[in-house]
């Protein structure tokens, strides 16, 4: 197992395993449900039209050069600041610090 620790300045950092958010945006280009991984997408500088476009239904994705994609099977994330948190879309509140692990074959899906 590989630890490193990296540090970014960012204005949002999300965790996924999917390749779309809810709304339809394709925020992780490339995520797999079932590759053991998931995801820290680093949004680094976007303005708030290319923020906006992304995260509508219209399939676009951020632009490359905005944006860095780590794989990680664990996580830990902290902020200089209190800063906010959601979870799925459900908001949390303020944190400093978050912490993340995949848990492979915990996903049931009924077809």
């Amino acid at each position: 197992t590989r630890s490193e620790e990296v540090t970014r300045t960012a204005v949002m950092v999300a965790l996924a395993n999917a390749q779309r958010y809810g709304t339809g945006a394709i925020l992780n280009h490339i995520g797999e449900l079932d590759d053991g991984f998931f995801e820290v997408i680093i949004v680094k500088r976007v303005g708030v039209r290319e923020m906006l476009k992304a995260l509508m239904r219209n399939k676009r994705e951020f632009h490359p050069k905005r944006i860095e994609v780590l794989q990680a099977k664990s996580v830990t994330i902290g902020t200089s600041h209190k800063t906010h948190f959601q979870i799925d879309g459900e908001y949390k509140g303020k944190v400093t610090n978050v912490a993340a692990k995949i848990l492979p074959g915990h996903l049931q899906m009924l077809f």
